[in-house]
């Protein structure tokens, strides 16, 4: 705020008498000099005036006439998706032992074709529960999980980074006899003992199982699927989210359950591992199942892996779901309506697939995992030698139902078909 200023007034004295002649005459000679100057200077001052009120407060300009306006700009149009693909990620899946070393990873991915896939599926953990790239995580190290000749993660990454793929991180969940050997309150028990759970008899190679209602199994997944975050994974996808299969299922104890039922533990679970993706800006996660697993009654109801309602768990989760026509042989009775021979058919058995699961896509992120190699174990008066033409019918196929990702799947990892 700026100084207050004050006008400071003069006291005059008043003499006794009236003017003199001489002072009338100089008044009115003043007079008539300001009457003139004032006649002459009154246009150019007013217009002095005005125009600083102008330069205040200007007028609003008139509007431009329509035909003076631009054209609108026009909306760039993204450039045309590759026939036969998805439009966001189209991903392969590459063996963990193809990222040993930054050499050999460079030179598998030059294997890859360069369009269109742009998204890999990397395994860090498998089902036996060995963690397949160097991590320091406390339990890995004490469980003795961490897998001979492990691969650099962060170094793996980053590569592929620099290749332009999307690195999704596959981890098994409780499916896992490694990390039971430390993890005491965190696998699965006989019920009225302390000795722990397996899924057949020792002798016969019965494995041990992680407890999904034990807060420390449920924090191990969390902090390797944590680690791989930090290291540069931009998803996860997340297998063996269940419970045992095997043997004396009635005989396992889960402890306090906390009056969750099986499917709402198991979702429950995803949702915390999606919270984690989240956090760390990461593309999604991913719950992986067979088609069978979600269109087959669970033989054990209630005791079989998802509590006898798999669609319960899957529910309001992103899906990867293997959809390939391997696993229905020479066209085995099932509940779904497939081809005579699956396998020949890649494109109408991908299809029937996925409209007969009746997924709820408008709810969920489904990835169809799709076949892109030729079944080895199956007779070829059933089979076919699968190329570039049947793996385009399944992307075609998988398009067309609704999914906006695929998954290519080899078990070699060299992806032939391809080539």
């Amino acid at each position: 705020m700026g100084k207050e200023f004050k006008v400071m007034r003069k006291k005059h004295s008043r003499r006794a008498g009236g003017p003199a002649v001489g002072q009338v005459i100089a008044v009115l000679l003043v007079v008539g000099v300001l009457f003139a100057a004032g006649w002459f200077l009154y246009e150019p001052a007013y217009n002095w005036i005005m125009n600083l009120a102008q330069t205040e407060e200007p007028e609003p300009a008139p509007p431009e006439s329509s035909a003076a306006e631009p054209a609108p700009e026009q909306p760039q149009q993204p450039e045309p998706v590759p026939e036969n693909w998805s439009e966001e990620l189209r991903a392969v899946w590459i063996p963990a032992s193809a990222a040993a070393n930054s050499t050999m990873l460079e030179s598998y991915l030059a294997t890859l074709p360069a369009d269109p896939v742009d998204t890999v599926v990397l395994e860090l953990k498998n089902a036996r529960g060995r963690v397949l790239y160097q991590s320091s995580v406390e339990a890995v190290g004490l469980a003795g999980a961490q897998n001979e000749g492990a691969f650099d993660l962060a170094a793996a990454t980053q590569l592929l980074h620099q290749k332009g793929y999307t690195v999704l991180a596959k981890l098994h969940a409780f499916e896992d006899s490694t990390a039971t050997a430390v993890l005491e309150e965190g696998k699965v028990f006989y019920a009225g003992t302390g000795f722990g759970w397996l899924d057949n008899s020792a002798s016969a190679g019965g494995k041990a199982w992680l407890n999904p209602y034990a807060q420390q199994a449920q924090d191990y997944i969390a902090e390797l699927a944590a680690e791989a975050l930090s290291l540069g994974v931009d998803g996860i996808v997340l297998d063996g989210v269940q419970f045992p299969t095997g043997y004396s299922l009635e005989l396992a104890d889960y402890g306090d359950t906390k009056g969750l039922s099986r499917p709402q533990v198991l979702s429950g679970f995803v949702s915390r591992i999606e919270e984690l993706v989240e956090r760390h800006e990461g593309v999604g996660c991913w719950l992986y199942m067979d088609a069978a697993e979600l269109y087959a009654p669970e033989e054990m109801g209630e005791l079989g892996p998802y509590g006898g309602q798999a669609r319960q768990v899957v529910k309001d989760h992103n899906l990867m779901v293997n959809v390939m026509p391997s696993q229905f042989g020479i066209g085995e009775e099932t509940a779904l309506t497939l081809p005579a021979n699956p396998l020949q058919n890649p494109g109408e058995t991908v299809s029937a697939v996925l409209r007969g699961l009746d997924l709820p896509q408008d709810s969920a992120m489904v990835m169809p995992v799709l076949q892109a190699y030729t079944a080895a174990d199956i007779a070829m008066e059933f089979n076919l030698a699968y190329g570039e033409e049947e793996i385009a019918q399944q992307v075609d196929a998988a398009l067309d139902w609704g999914a906006r990702h695929v998954v290519l799947y080899d078990p070699s990892g060299a992806y032939t078909a391809l080539k």
